[in-house]
């Protein structure tokens, strides 16, 4: 397999035509390792200025044409060919759509139940009890008046 290499000269000439037409951006970056090569005569400088393999290089150098600069485009390894489905498709009845919106209701883990209702419970029967005592010394504070004054009554 024969490779035509065209000058640097040409090469830079098709680098700045290329970056005029607006080509894509690997093909502007291929044409700027295979100009380098040409001024440098050294396939190993190209490669660590790029960051690039010597067998990446060498593809995309057997690969230009200066005539053809899609040439240097990103290209599949085969051809894509759609494909017809394997199974026949079944259409499957379309689910009912909620209309409203949907409560915003915070989502809590489940374990957060299982802390907040006990300590709620908690709560209602520390008032309960509270409640309770508070009504059972009022109840003995009036009971006590109620004494006082009767003996107040029978004492006259």
């Amino acid at each position: 397999m024969s490779v035509h290499i065209p000058t640097s000269e040409a090469v830079r000439l098709l680098l700045v035509q290329a970056r005029e037409q607006v080509v894509a951006p690997e093909i502007i970056k291929r044409l700027e390792w295979i100009s380098m090569y040409l001024e440098t005569d050294n396939v190993s400088d190209v490669c660590e200025t790029y960051g690039i393999a010597r067998t990446t290089f060498y593809r995309w150098l057997y690969r230009f044409d200066p005539e053809n600069l899609q040439s240097l485009a990103d290209q599949p390894n085969h051809p894509i060919v759609p494909r017809a489905p394997s199974c026949p498709v079944k259409l499957t009845p379309k689910k009912a759509v909620r209309t409203e919106e949907p409560m915003n209701i915070p989502h809590q883990p489940p374990s957060y139940h299982l802390y907040v209702i006990p300590a709620l419970l908690g709560l209602l029967l520390l008032n309960v009890l509270m409640w309770g005592a508070f009504i059972a010394h009022e109840l003995y504070e009036d009971n006590s008046r109620y004494n006082a004054q009767l003996t107040n009554v029978l004492d006259q």
